[in-house]
């Protein structure tokens, strides 16, 4: 655990390290100063945003704390592998959202062409999720037993039902960015605490049932939650602005 926690951690020093040197490289005459007024100022408009970061957290971990508490190790393991290989698909998502928020959705000023960028920008991402889950759906067991080898196969069907989950988080990366582009970071907290309890009161219930499929089945309904949530606002303030 040690080691591990090392690895991660250097690997943000090393970003932070990135971040600093870039920013030095372009304001090397005034890289350096300080505002009281402006740091607490950031401070306030920053702190929603943090707390939902740790809330999002919480949510992409509920499964695994529930599944700790009704399963054995055994059937934790072959679940964890499963979700293990689904975060690097996951993550394309906020990636490719946050490459082209600042071009076509955070430099608009008109909220007609913002939203028309959010709806083609959710088509691409929609597109490529569902790209990326027949991809899954033929080569999971390979890329599984590549890394975990045969006594994991067990996984498989748990990683191709996950990859399904892929296409309702790429959706709501899209739609976020009007969220983020409004500076709604109470909505946002609002929304992914809201999410953590619909998707761990469904996760419990589902769990005693259905048991590992359990859990993919009450994060789907998480999802699920955030994305009508996602369009219920987006849709709402579409429609106030038309008037």
């Amino acid at each position: 655990i040690f080691y591990f926690a090392s690895i991660y951690t250097f690997e943000y020093i090393l970003s932070a390290a990135g971040l600093f040197f870039l920013y030095w490289s372009k304001n090397k005459d005034t890289w350096f100063c300080f505002d009281a007024n402006y740091c607490i100022n950031l401070f306030k408009k920053s702190f929603p945003f943090w707390i939902g970061w740790v809330v999002v957290f919480a949510f992409q971990k509920i499964d695994l704390i529930i599944l700790r508490q009704f399963s054995d190790d055994y059937h934790l393991g072959i679940y964890s592998a499963a979700s293990q290989l689904i975060l690097p698909i996951i993550g394309i998502a906020p990636i490719i959202s946050s490459s082209v928020a600042p071009k076509y959705v955070f430099s608009e000023k008109d909220d007609k062409l913002v939203k028309k960028n959010i709806y083609f920008i959710m088509f691409l991402m929609f597109s490529l999720a569902l790209a990326i889950c027949f991809f899954v759906q033929i080569c999971s067991g390979f890329i599984l037993h590549a890394l975990f080898g045969q006594k994991f196969s067990a996984s498989i069907p748990l990683l191709k039902n996950m990859a399904w989950l892929s296409v309702l988080i790429f959706v709501d990366s899209s739609l976020s960015l009007y969220l983020l582009n409004k500076g709604m970071s109470i909505v946002i907290f609002f929304k992914w605490l809201t999410a953590l309890l619909v998707a761990g009161v469904a996760n419990i219930l589902l769990v005693q049932k259905y048991h590992l499929y359990g859990v993919i089945y009450g994060n789907a309904i998480g999802y699920i939650y955030i994305c009508l949530f996602d369009f219920a606002f987006f849709l709402r303030n579409n429609a106030t602005s038309n008037k």
